[in-house]
């Protein structure tokens, strides 16, 4: 049989045993290796076998771990060698070329480990650490020598895979993911540590997390702008979101009226109950209206001299306040808070993207509110356009029975006898009563528009309402 073909096979048992490493793999490695030397293949070429294999399992599956094939490859390797060793014993035949053999594969496996990018750490029965390879030192940032000796310091559980926290010597935390295969190492039953740094990609995945938070907490404040116009509501929304994305305790939000003064505002408090703080002429909300700066953090409230005493006795460490912009102008002022220092370092632009969502929702509150006062002045125009023909037509009438009865008496004076000049002196007095009263209802209404009145309610009998309008009609 060629050497290819025991190549083909060695093949098939290494991939199948880094898969599922069972016993039944290593006794047809053994039968291998005994197969290998009854078809007189040269113990140097049994290493070669081992190495294309190897070569060949790196090429296909690359995605697989440099030290999980290393510690796992080992275990057939070694039962072939072994049983083409103990052939060789047995046959008395090339002893000698046999261990030159196996050492050099020894040698070729430590070298694979030791240049491995996975961090490896072998360490014996009792947790002390046997050796370490160039990547674990960089893993741990210690030095072989600090490291081997030492307990590892982790449970070693042969066929565990878990995810473990590494803090180094400058107090820089690494995570990696551990996988541990009992091996044989030197003549000891030891554990073979596979360390991957996956720092990066957890971090990065954290980050992932972080931005999928805010992005949600900013959709949910659109929807609130959308669904409502009510500015109190939206403001809360926005207080809480804002809180919740960022890791707030407390979060208020102020709003700036045209006329400078302080408008509504919010505030939400998580952990901690709410405070109530009075606007400092020098504080830091007086400082951003004032500079409309884009952002402001404070890493340490507790050396920063500005900071209100309130804050910091409530255990504030940190805090981070924006301006609400629009068209230039400064209309209310986003402030979060922590018991953490540096809590909202790189959080200017999330921050930022809320205060643009708040002076949104300020402008489309006060723009619903003009066009009401718009819709309010406009129905109020329209009144005054009605009273006024009302009014036109109520002055009409007494003026017209003045007028009527002045001309009658003017034309028919001689005519008429006294009792008929009575009668439209009376018309005339009544008229002109009628018209007194309606000019006192006309400024009676000109003070309820300037400077109110008080409406006394008196009881009234509608006959006689009835029969005075029946009379002025007459």
């Amino acid at each position: 049989m060629e050497v290819a073909s025991f190549v083909e096979e060695y093949y098939s048992i290494l991939t199948r045993y880094v898969s599922s490493p069972e016993e039944r793999l290593l006794m047809k490695a053994a039968s291998l290796g005994s197969r290998c030397l009854a078809a007189g293949v040269p113990p140097e070429e049994l290493a070669e076998i081992h190495e294309k294999a190897l070569l060949r399992l790196a090429q296909e599956q690359p995605a697989l771990a440099l030290g999980d094939v290393a510690h796992l490859a080992s275990a057939p390797f070694l039962e072939m060698f072994m049983a083409y060793g103990l052939a060789f014993r047995e046959r008395g035949e090339v002893a000698e070329r046999a261990r030159e053999a196996l050492e050099q594969s020894r040698h070729s496996f430590r070298n694979l480990i030791t240049e491995g990018a996975d961090a490896i750490v072998v360490a014996g029965k009792d947790g002390g650490v046997r050796f370490v390879n160039p990547a674990a030192e960089r893993l741990f940032g210690r030095g072989s020598e600090e490291l081997v000796g030492g307990l590892f310091g982790y449970t070693l559980v042969a066929g565990d895979t878990a995810e473990v926290d590494i803090v180094r010597r400058d107090g820089d935390t690494a995570i990696a993911e551990m996988r541990v295969v009992e091996t044989e190492w030197e003549g000891e039953r030891s554990y073979l540590t596979s360390l991957r740094d996956v720092t990066k990609r957890k971090r990065a995945e954290e980050e992932v997390r972080q931005r999928n938070t805010e992005l949600s907490a900013l959709h949910q404040v659109l929807v609130s702008i959308a669904q409502t116009l009510d500015l109190q509501e939206v403001l809360d929304e926005i207080a809480y979101q804002v809180g919740s994305a960022v890791g707030s305790c407390y979060t208020t939000i102020l709003t700036i009226d045209q006329d400078g003064s302080p408008g509504l505002s919010s505030q939400v408090s998580f952990d901690m109950p709410p405070m109530a703080m009075e606007r400092r002429p020098d504080g830091k909300t007086s400082n951003i209206i004032a500079t409309g700066q884009p952002a402001m953090v404070v890493w340490d409230a507790g050396v920063d001299g500005d900071t209100n005493p309130a804050l910091i006795e409530a255990g504030i460490k940190s805090y981070a306040g924006m301006p609400v912009v629009s068209r230039d102008a400064v209309i209310g002022v986003l402030f979060v808070h922590s018991r953490d220092r540096k809590a909202f370092s790189g959080k200017e632009r999330l921050l930022s993207d809320f205060a643009s969502q708040a002076a949104i929702a300020i402008e489309n509150a006060r723009l619903f509110q003009e066009a009401g006062m718009v819709g309010t002045l406009r129905e109020t125009d329209r009144m005054k356009n009605e009273l006024l023909a009302n009014v036109s037509h109520e002055l009409r009438t007494p003026l017209a029975s003045i007028k009527g009865f002045a001309s009658q008496l003017l034309r028919y004076y001689d005519r008429l006898n006294d009792e008929e000049k009575i009668d439209s002196l009376e018309e005339i007095d009544r008229a002109s009563d009628r018209l007194t009263e309606l000019i006192e209802n006309l400024l009676q209404l000109s003070r309820l528009e300037t400077v109110g009145l008080r409406v006394e309610k008196e009881t009234m009998f509608i006959e006689a309402v009835v029969a005075e309008a029946v009379e002025d009609m007459a």
